[in-house]
């Protein structure tokens, strides 16, 4: 959240084919009359894959000059704009426009994901198992939340940063230390 007027958003680019999976976004440039874009896919940024992200705020929430984008199980929330989504040169107002447009983003919602101060998922949050499990892709790093919280192997996960449930303090324990052992 710069709020730096005419940023170029969060994330910005150029090359094919490339993915965006669970992240959160809020307030993507800045709020007010400096919120810009969340995901922008320059014109040759065509087929990226966008799924079980959380973009709240922000002026638009997914900017793809391509217009192929695979997107599904995203959250979006609070535009700062009427038109959220930009697709080639349209802009567009709702999620049910949208989807029809891009043919995606079937599982996706426009409910508050109620984020916690520390953009952990709150109770009752729409991102709750909303996510796809994206386990088969052999992402290491997609196993885990940002607070390194193990995302489910079976069912569904939550869409954003954070695993439901996932809070600082539910990192898991160091490990213990000075142990002995007596076989007997």
């Amino acid at each position: 959240n710069a709020n730096v007027p005419t940023s170029s958003g969060m994330v910005a680019v150029m090359p094919a084919n490339g993915f965006l999976l669970n992240n959160t976004f809020l307030d993507a440039g800045g709020s007010g009359d400096n919120a810009y874009v969340s995901f922008h896919a320059y014109g040759n940024a065509s087929g990226w894959t966008l799924k079980d992200n959380v973009f709240q705020g922000g002026a638009f929430m997914v900017y793809d000059e391509a217009g192929n984008p695979i997107a599904d199980r995203n959250v979006y929330c609070n535009s700062a704009s009427n038109t959220p989504w930009i697709l080639g040169t349209n802009f567009i107002g709702s999620l049910s426009a949208w989807q029809a447009a891009c043919g995606c983003d079937p599982g996706s919602v426009t409910t508050n994901p109620l984020l916690n101060p520390d953009f952990t998922i709150g109770t009752g949050s729409s991102a709750a198992n909303l996510g796809a499990n994206l386990t088969s892709m052999n992402i290491a790093a997609l196993d885990s939340d940002r607070l390194g919280v193990a995302r489910p192997s079976t069912g569904a996960w939550s869409s954003g940063a954070n695993q439901l449930g996932s809070t600082a303090s539910a990192q898991p324990p160091p490990p213990p230390t000075g142990l002995s052992a007596t076989v007997k």
